[in-house]
């Protein structure tokens, strides 16, 4: 315990953490009763997914004219759509790409916005259209949809996984900082040559 202690004060002397020293780190805390600790994750859970869903039906409109339209949210509003993401997503994208909408119609047809049935739509249908193309699905995901710093990281990471670093372009990759933090640049590099060695290394 006193090596983390240790350790945890250099990180804040050494500004490598944003966080103000106080006594509550200096005491352990008490033993977790542990027929409460599922009720908790639970909980946490639950609270997540309640926060998101009374939010999602008015995201991204500024609060005043929130309030204007619908008084004080306590309450769950009616959603546009009810029913399974996938029954969504093979309607839409299916009707889409039958008819080659391009990405930015499509995407702006269910508004693309943060929200789970506009991301994931985009995202999937940008890798319908562009998947055989990395730097092209990453660029329409980037100038064709709301959320697109989101959208472009879910792209990114498919046609990732799909095409390999190798057929991302140079330029990108080579201008990525890399960051985890504000100013720790090219610690994403660092943290993957770390797995490489733990984990890909024979």
């Amino acid at each position: 315990m006193k090596k983390n202690t240790n350790i945890f004060n250099t990180l804040i002397r050494d500004r490598k953490i944003e966080i103000k020293r106080s006594d509550l780190f200096d005491h352990a805390p008490g033993p977790i009763n542990t027929d409460s600790i599922f009720d908790r994750v639970e909980g946490m859970m639950i609270g997540l997914a309640i926060g998101d869903a009374l939010g999602n039906t008015t995201e991204s409109r500024l609060p005043g004219r929130r309030f204007k339209s619908h008084g004080e949210i306590r309450d769950y509003l009616p959603n546009h759509y009810a029913g399974p993401i996938w029954a969504f997503v093979d309607e839409k994208d299916r009707n889409a790409y039958n008819r080659n909408v391009p990405t930015v119609e499509a995407c702006n047809s269910w508004y693309s916005g943060a929200f789970l049935l506009e991301t994931v739509p985009c995202a999937l249908y940008i890798l319908m259209k562009h998947g055989y193309d990395p730097k092209e699905a990453i660029v329409r995901a980037v100038n064709d949809t709301r959320d697109n710093d989101t959208i472009a990281a879910i792209v990114g990471a498919a046609v990732g996984a799909l095409h390999g670093k190798e057929k991302l372009p140079k330029r990108w990759v080579d201008n990525l900082l890399g960051r985890t933090s504000f100013d720790d640049d090219g610690r994403v590099f660092e943290l993957l040559k770390e797995a490489k060695i733990r984990w890909f290394s024979g």
